[in-house]
């Protein structure tokens, strides 16, 4: 998981133009065209928008990466399926055809927290975390950090993931 830790730091630090070595490789267009978090509503919507601003001005995020937040359509909760083909059509009206051609992270975020009254303003994507990088402070930092080492060995497509569930992927 360090390994995951360092990759995501160099990418945070790193120009958008510059080469990031990913196992003695120089990688640049074979990480994430896209990262997408998905909201309940279009006040939760603002609300993640405005995190992710606030991060990419503070430098720390990967400012390589395109970030879109999309909502459930009227505002009404439609589950991660029903979100999926949601963002699935949002981004074939966005991207076209060239959809087929982009590797993209879709982060399932929208909800209320109710069993987690202290993430309910922010929601679970943006809870705090403990960690020893200044760049992972919360869950949405370390989604980044553990699957963006994956994109490197991913064909085009969509990994689809939640702000509650965490599978690792490391490099050795």
């Amino acid at each position: 998981m360090q390994k995951n830790y360092e990759i995501y730091e160099k990418l945070v630090e790193t120009s958008v133009d510059q080469l990031i070595d990913l196992e003695h490789q120089s990688y640049t267009k074979t990480l994430w065209d896209l990262i997408v978090v998905t909201a309940i509503s279009s006040n939760q919507k603002v609300c993640y928008e405005k995190q992710i601003q606030i991060k990419l001005e503070k430098n720390k995020l990967p400012k390589r990466f395109k970030y879109l937040v999309l909502n459930d359509p009227d505002n009404a909760k439609i589950g991660s399926g029903g979100s999926t083909m949601n963002v699935v059509n949002e981004l074939f009206k966005i991207y076209g055809e060239n959809l087929f051609k982009m590797k993209i992270l879709l982060i399932h975020a929208g909800g209320y927290s109710q069993r987690m009254p202290s993430c309910t303003v922010l929601g679970k994507i943006f809870s705090p975390l403990a960690s020893k990088s200044k760049y992972i402070n919360d869950i949405f930092d370390l989604k980044l950090a553990i699957y963006t080492p994956f994109s490197v060995h991913m064909k085009p497509g969509i990994l689809l993931t939640s702000s509650d569930d965490f599978q690792t992927f490391y490099l050795e």
